[in-house]
C-alpha cells in the first residue's frame, strides 16, 4: 500500500509529459511535450518529464515548446503561472500568442516609442506605464528572435 502522501510519477524513462497551455480566451495547446522552456520570476525554467512539482509566476517573454514528435513552437506569454504536477504541466496566462502572429514592426515601434518617452521624461509622465510597455515590447522582440533561432542580444 502506498503512503497517503505518495504522488503518481511518470513511467521510468518517460521522454514526454502532458501539458496544457491556456489563456483567458483559449486553450492553445493540449498534448505531449519533451521540453517546455519559460521565463519564471527567478529566471528561465526548463521542464522535462519527471520534473519536481513546482508553481512559479511567469514573466513576460518567450515560451518554447519541444513537442513529442520533435517539432518546436514558440509563443509569447504576457505573464501568468506555470504549475508542474507529477502527471501534468499547466501554463495559465492572461495573454499567449503564437510567435508567428506577433507583428515585429509594431513591437519595434512600441519599443522605440517607450524609449523616447523615457528619454524625454516629461513631468507627469506615468513611468510605470512606460516601463511596462517597454518590457512588453522587449519580450515580444525576444520571442521573435527565438522563433527565428537568433541568439539573445
Amino acid at each position: 500500500m502506498k503512503p497517503p502522501h505518495a504522488h503518481p510519477r511518470p513511467a521510468a524513462g518517460a521522454r514526454s509529459f502532458a501539458c496544457r497551455v491556456v489563456s483567458v480566451e483559449d486553450l492553445l495547446f493540449d498534448g505531449p511535450l519533451r521540453l517546455l522552456v519559460a521565463r519564471g520570476t527567478l529566471g528561465e525554467l526548463g521542464i522535462m518529464a519527471g520534473h519536481t512539482p513546482l508553481l512559479s509566476a511567469l514573466q513576460p517573454g518567450p515560451m518554447e515548446l519541444l513537442h513529442a514528435d520533435g517539432t518546436r513552437s514558440v509563443m509569447y506569454v504576457s505573464g501568468g503561472f506555470l504549475e508542474v504536477q507529477p502527471l501534468q504541466v499547466t501554463v495559465l496566462a492572461d495573454t499567449i500568442e503564437r510567435a508567428e502572429a506577433l507583428d515585429a514592426a509594431a513591437a519595434e515601434h512600441a519599443h522605440q516609442h517607450a524609449l523616447a518617452e523615457l528619454r524625454a521624461h516629461p513631468q507627469g509622465v506615468d513611468l510605470l506605464r512606460i516601463e511596462i510597455e517597454l518590457q512588453r515590447a522587449l519580450a515580444q522582440l525576444e520571442t521573435l528572435r527565438r522563433l527565428h533561432g537568433q541568439a539573445r542580444h
